[in-house]
């Protein structure tokens, strides 16, 4: 389990830090958790399930998929949320770019979604 707990938080691209303060427990927390030195609590893995929407089965026991299709829409329209009450200029490009995107028609979607998804990681 404490590998798939580091699999979520390389996954999400957090170090050990910032992945703890998403958790709300320190980085010597999260290392010792992914070393094997402590087993992970019963309130971390609902929280870390809850938070980045991680399919609590998968984390257990490495079944299924690391995450639920139900809790990433749920973050999904929280996000959605915070851009359609925020007036920043930021929240309007992600709005345009949404309609824009919508409005495409399917190959194109493909080949946006084929450059979006051929720009690396960082």
């Amino acid at each position: 389990m404490n590998n798939r707990f580091k699999q979520i938080r390389k996954e999400k691209e957090f170090n050990q830090e910032a992945f703890g303060k998403e958790l709300g427990v320190t980085k010597s927390a999260i290392s010792s958790i992914e070393s094997g030195r402590y087993k992970l609590s019963e309130p971390l893995i609902k929280i870390a399930c809850s938070r980045f929407g991680v399919n609590e089965n998968w984390l257990r026991t490495g079944n299924g998929e690391m995450f639920d299709p139900a809790q990433g829409d749920m973050e999904f329209e929280r996000v959605w949320r915070q851009i359609k009450l925020s007036n920043t200029e930021n929240a309007d490009f992600i709005k345009r770019i949404m309609r824009s995107f919508w409005n495409l028609s399917e190959d194109k979607q493909a080949a946006v979604r084929e450059l979006i998804e051929g720009i690396p990681k960082k």
